[in-house]
């Protein structure tokens, strides 16, 4: 990851940030869960994200900035 590449995006729906808010986790969404992979992109990417994967969506989004230190599994 690049020096300038402090944080990394999720785009999280409502359900799923209740979920992170009550839990303090999230399993993700159903495109995670049937793929085993917690789908997360870099800033210049989040557009991009948006546009194939959340363009039918119809409920609020969030746009969660994640601090990869943090992250307490492999990225």
């Amino acid at each position: 990851m690049a020096e300038e590449e402090e944080f990394i995006y999720r785009i999280s729906t409502e359900q799923e940030w209740e979920e992170f808010q009550k839990n303090g986790s999230s399993y993700g969404a159903e495109i995670d869960k049937s793929t085993c992979y917690y789908h997360l992109s870099k800033l210049d990417q989040v557009q991009l994200t948006l546009k194939n994967f959340f363009v039918d969506v119809k409920e609020d989004l969030y746009l969660l900035q994640v601090d990869p230190k943090k992250v307490d599994f492999y990225l």
